[in-house]
């Protein structure tokens, strides 16, 4: 089976690409893309949710934190 995907789709995926795999700031060897940043910043208010619906605010911070590593790892492996 084949899907045809529209061009307009597949010109903003390569323009996000592009986008998000520019350096923003070197560290020795390594470089700071600017989807890290995005990443990190979207970690903010999934680990904030599970935090705060949780009893003991400290597991839910622990599971949180825990479920979005492990999410992005599995969108690495994956993608």
């Amino acid at each position: 089976m084949q899907i045809k995907i529209p061009r307009i789709v597949v010109r903003l995926w390569d323009d996000f690409g592009v986008w998000g795999n520019t350096p923003v700031r070197r560290f020795g060897r390594y470089e700071m893309l600017r989807l890290d940043i995005a990443i990190a910043i979207g970690s903010i208010p999934c680990i904030a949710w599970s935090t705060v619906m949780t009893d003991p605010h400290w597991l839910g911070f622990v599971q949180g934190a825990l479920l979005y590593v492990f999410i992005c790892m599995i969108g690495l492996w994956f993608f």
